[in-house]
């Protein structure tokens, strides 16, 4: 233990030391590092058998726990115990952190977790993960990348192998220092479950980032051995990371002190929801009820960094009508070729002090706060958000791979589309990152009422287009070379039956080519070209679909399946696309995206189980089989849990 100025407080942790049940003997060695307030003198008088060490005041928490640990040393003890002096062990703790050690025959460095007084719940220090998130094992001890020198049981072979803390640092760092080194070694580092005993955060901002405070106590503070010593933390960066992350911490550090304003604390919001931050592409049709209800789960902002979507446009004055929240844009930006490099993250950062940032996939708006964290010390979680289907994550490479692993590596969560994709993740990437599934659907009940809106449409259509005794095979979608369309169109004309009508909802560049591949395959007659719809206009053509079909080569999701799912219309699915994870055998069936004769037999099979329609008056049951809402008060609970 080491010492300075708190006597009560360390006659309280000596009392909970030797106040511990069925614990081995032990010796303590404290160093009173210039203590002026009497906390020698009754520790002495309190507990005669501590053996106390002085100090001259310049020692520190590292300096004055290697000079205790050099001491004891010189017995050769089978462990030693870190304790801090503000940390109040439970009366079974320390025969507990004994026996997790035995587990691993005390060849492995114990940390004991520790939480706040008031709630008896809140983790505070200990073990903590490569995010440096606190790990609190339920029930046993769980590997940890870096400790907090709170309490920490470390045995003799370990101390063999590793050493003392690094007597380069002064203060602070020398706890993760030797929890890195332990593990460079080949040994393990453990947290053990539960709490081990209470000790208070001791969080505040400061002296120099306090922009309350003058420039020079601000550059005197960050040389001070209880500061951020840049040259301490440029040697514990460059040790263990690299010269890049060091220069970066250094410079980090020199910004924080030029220009303190740059950092603020984060807080909740007024009301008690966490703040989160959302940067996105485009307002976009599909992704309207997730919006709303992060807006309604958090106090949230959702930032876009375009006024619309670069390869569809829509009708953004109708959507904004829809959205609960009130959107905001990154409009200024550079161009270059079709990459768009937007500014102003860093002004958003700090205009709303976010608990959380998403980003999306593994580009700037991901990539941005992830810098922007590491370089200001922002206490933000960093999500990303991915719509790999399981095909493009299992091909990924060059430049995107890389960046993939590095954003993995950093970020606290990623939301993925499918749950096969997420697996997928697990299995073949390391990253400490959590994980939720959200696939792109609508909420049930807003779909609904859209849908009610659209019947007197769909009814319009039947005779405008003609439809009325004819069961209708629909496509949604652009004409563009990857929704695979002449494949749809060689197989639909192979399917015989005047009474079917396929529907080709979109435009593109090959609308043309398309009109003149259905003339040449015999089929004009029976090819519908009504071109391209949002809104209700669109959801009027799943009210009339009897079977809907995705032939796509590429498809990172397709949430046209979502919808004509939710419209309970069957759906043929390309295998390619990530929406191939909706398809039951009671809702659709699935193809190879290249075999015209599998995709020749699920058409003739489908149609032949559809019967013709006459009410089109009546919504049909969602054949979706999964709820936006239970997905969201997954990510919900996921989201809260990193924040408990």
């Amino acid at each position: 233990m080491t010492v300075h100025n708190r006597r009560e407080t360390t006659l309280e942790c000596l009392s909970c030391l030797y106040g511990q049940t069925q614990a081995p003997p032990f010796d303590v060695y404290l160093t009173d590092d210039g203590c002026t307030d009497g906390t020698a003198e009754a520790v002495a008088a309190g507990f005669p058998e501590v053996n106390i060490l002085k100090g001259n005041g310049s020692l520190y928490w590292n300096g004055g726990m290697r000079s205790a640990w050099e001491e004891a040393c010189r017995h050769g003890y089978d462990a030693y115990l870190w304790l801090n002096d503000d940390t109040m062990l439970y009366r079974d703790s320390l025969s507990k952190m004994v026996g997790f050690s035995s587990m691993f025959s005390d060849r492995a460095v114990i940390v004991g977790n520790t939480c706040d007084s008031r709630t008896g719940s809140r983790a505070t220090y200990g073990g903590r993960d490569a995010r440096e998130n606190i790990i609190v094992p339920e029930s046993s001890p769980a590997p940890c990348v870096y400790m907090n020198g709170n309490v920490v049981l470390i045995p003799g072979h370990v101390v063999d192998a590793v050493g003392l803390n690094d007597s380069r640092y002064t203060h602070a760092m020398g706890d993760y220092d030797y929890s890195l080194r332990v593990r460079e070694a080949g040994l393990e580092v453990m947290a053990a479950p539960g709490f081990m005993g209470v000790c208070d955060l001791h969080e505040k901002i400061p002296v120099w980032s306090d922009p309350s405070k003058p420039l020079r106590a601000r550059w005197k503070s960050l040389f001070s051995p209880s500061g951020s010593n840049p040259f301490e933390y440029f040697y514990y960066r460059r040790r263990h990371f690299g010269l890049l992350p060091a220069c970066m911490t250094f410079v980090s550090n020199m910004v924080h002190v030029l220009f303190p304003s740059l950092w603020r604390p984060m807080e909740t919001s007024g009301d008690g929801r966490l703040r989160l931050l959302m940067f996105h592409p485009a307002l976009l049709p599909y992704r309207v009820d997730f919006f709303n209800r992060l807006a309604e789960d958090f106090d949230a902002h959702v930032v876009f960094l375009s006024r619309n979507n670069r390869n569809q446009g829509f009708d953004q004055d109708s959507l904004r009508t829809k959205c609960t929240f009130e959107p905001e844009y990154l409009d200024h930006k550079l161009v270059i070729g079709d990459r768009d490099i937007n500014t102003g993250y860093l002004k958003k950062i700090r205009q709303t002090q976010p608990d959380i940032v998403f980003g999306s996939e593994y580009g700037l708006s991901v990539l941005v706060p992830l810098m922007l964290k590491k370089l200001f010390r922002f206490r933000y979680r960093l999500w990303t958000m991915c719509d790999d289907s399981l095909d493009i994550a299992s091909s990924c490479g060059g430049l995107r791979r890389l960046l993939r692993g590095f954003v993995l590596k950093n970020c606290d969560g990623v939301l993925f589309i499918s749950q096969d994709v997420a697996q997928w993740y697990s299995e073949h990437l390391k990253s400490s990152a959590q994980y939720a599934v959200l696939p792109i659907v609508r909420e049930d009940a807003a779909f609904r009422k859209e849908m009610t809106s659209a019947i007197p449409t769909a009814e319009r259509y039947l005779d405008e287009y003609g439809l009325r005794g004819h069961k209708v095979v629909l496509f949604v979608g652009r004409f563009v070379e990857v929704k695979n369309l002449p494949f749809l169109l060689k197989a639909f004309s192979g399917v015989p039956g005047q009474d079917v009508r396929l529907v080709l909802v979109g435009d593109g560049d090959m609308r043309a080519d398309m009109m003149a591949l259905a003339r040449e395959a015999g089929c004009a007659d029976r090819v519908l070209f009504p071109g391209r719809f949002e809104g209700e206009a669109l959801l009027a053509w799943y009210q009339l679909a009897d079977l809907f079909v995705l032939p796509s080569t590429y498809e990172p999701f397709g949430a046209v399946t979502a919808e004509a799912l939710q419209a309970g219309v069957p759906v043929l699915c390309s295998s390619a696309a990530g929406s191939s994870c909706l398809i039951k055998e009671d809702n659709g069936m699935l193809f190879p995206p290249h075999d015209l004769e599998t995709l020749k037999k699920c058409l003739r099979d489908a149609l032949d189980a559809v019967e013709l329609r006459s009410d089109y008056g009546t919504l049909r049951g969602s054949m979706l089989g999964c709820s936006f809402t239970s997905y969201m008060d997954q990510l919900k609970s996921i989201i809260d849990s990193q924040h408990a």
